[in-house]
């Protein structure tokens, strides 16, 4: 038998802001984000029900398209493109695109006011939402030049949710050095002594109980966030079959870290890719 193809819904909030900004870049650069038209977004998908949580409003919405447009309509910078690179746009050496800065956001919205924009600024914050939930951040810049000018990086899980309404697995690479963890094995096929089946099983049920303590408002204060344990033991004695067993049985995925793309001899390089990984 031939497997059934999963179909995917399509972010249709989301096609339609792009569209509108891609229709509307004309007006955005001559007129400012005042006279920027969006369309009320009334679907069901992952963007709108995104945008309709947090009330996003104009200005955010576009902050997203902008960090969203290189995987979508890459050519939308073109229009931002000019000799003095006005709009401090980012090329990419590899592709030859160009992608919006923090800078390209900020001159968009705030033309040639400077109240607005150093009203702006606080989009790009570190209070603001978008870093808070990390959904956007800004990429690297030279040493005393503004943050600001750093590329603008959505979170490929926020991206993959807005883009196919459902998260996706990454694929092993740098940024992600992880692979995912699966068995057609049961808990039967685990063979361990008693105790240690016991002390499993204790974890594979605290962990499955946890949404319902969470959800209890007096119990969910006491409900720590995690669960941390180490497997011990020589090759071969269960240590990845227990924890692909417990990403099953949970419903939850998996996965097993590649520790020497990981540990660096320099700290803070192996701190940045805990980050990347996490």
């Amino acid at each position: 038998m031939q497997a059934t193809q999963k179909i995917r819904t399509l972010p249709k909030g989301l096609i339609a802001d792009m569209q509108a900004l891609k229709d509307g870049m004309d007006t955005l650069i001559e007129e400012g984000i005042l006279a920027f038209k969006l369309t009320e977004l009334t679907g069901s998908g992952e963007y709108e029900n995104f945008v309709r949580e947090y009330n996003l409003n104009k200005e955010e919405r576009l902050l997203l398209l902008l960090a969203i447009a290189q995987y979508i309509i890459p050519e939308l910078f073109i229009k931002l493109k000019s000799d003095n690179n006005f709009y401090n746009l980012v090329p990419d050496l590899k592709t030859g695109q160009f992608h919006a800065s923090g800078e390209t956001f900020l001159k968009l919205v705030a033309s040639t006011s400077l109240v607005n924009k150093i009203t702006t600024q606080h989009y790009l914050g570190a209070e603001h939402l978008f870093y808070t939930k990390g959904v956007i951040s800004l990429g690297q810049v030279e040493t005393g030049v503004s943050e600001n000018f750093g590329t603008l990086i959505i979170n490929p899980t926020y991206k993959d949710l807005f883009m196919f309404n459902e998260f996706r697995i990454p694929r092993f690479s740098a940024e992600f050095p992880a692979n995912l963890l699966e068995t057609t094995m049961n808990w039967d096929d685990l063979v361990l002594n008693p105790h240690l089946k016991t002390r499993l099983a204790e974890m594979r049920d605290s962990l499955g109980n946890k949404p319902k303590l969470q959800a209890d408002p007096r119990l969910a204060k006491h409900a720590k966030k995690g669960y941390h344990c180490v497997f011990q033991g020589p090759s071969g004695t269960g240590k990845t079959l227990a924890a692909k067993l417990l990403g099953k049985y949970l419903n939850r995925k998996a996965f097993g870290v590649d520790l020497s793309m990981i540990i660096s001899k320099y700290i803070g390089d192996t701190s940045k890719h805990l980050a990347s990984l996490f």
